[in-house]
């Protein structure tokens, strides 16, 4: 694996969830996208997302102390953002997902209550990396329309490529 040779062994965290966590992840990061020594990019081989592109829908997320707000947004003309993305293996069909059904409801508000777990821990590192937009397919994607899971499925290169970062909910079952 090439990736073995740059990547160095890091010990395991027992508690992923911990402020101390996540202040060295947001420092890995932003090493990884924005460090520099002698004028030159620490991580030359690390792909920084570029400055024009954004995903068809993003949830946007509105933090008010604990309390936070979701809902879908459109992206087309908007200023590229920062935004994570969510890997996750669907494990069969999805009882939270986007439909032509609920598009004009969730571009004003997604129901917090009905949110599965993965969710609710995407936007949980959402918040604690300070990133606004996340990306998941269940919900970025109408489920129900052939023609937008077609269009959205081929951009899915570019949208992994292009986030901030992907987090990998790797023992979910489902999202």
């Amino acid at each position: 694996n090439p990736a073995s040779r740059v990547i160095s062994t890091r010990p395991i965290e027992k508690e992923g969830g911990s402020d101390q966590t996540f202040m060295k992840v947001s420092a890995w990061l932003n090493e990884c996208l924005y460090e520099q020594r002698r004028g030159k990019k620490t991580h030359s081989n690390c792909p920084k997302p570029t400055d024009n592109y954004m995903p068809t829908r993003l949830v946007e997320i509105s933090s008010h102390t604990d309390q936070y707000r979701l809902k879908l947004q459109e992206s087309k003309g908007s200023v590229t953002e920062p935004y994570v993305a969510l890997s996750y293996c669907w494990g069969g069909d999805q009882p939270f997902k986007l439909t032509q059904k609920w598009l004009n409801e969730w571009i004003v508000d997604i129901p917090r209550d009905e949110l599965p777990q993965t969710i609710k821990d995407a936007v949980a590192v959402c918040q604690k990396l300070g990133i606004r937009f996340f990306w998941v397919d269940s919900i970025c994607i109408i489920q129900d329309d052939a023609n937008d899971k077609a269009v959205e499925i081929a951009q899915m290169p570019h949208i992994y490529r292009n986030s901030t970062v992907t987090v990998a909910a790797s023992r979910a079952a489902t999202v």
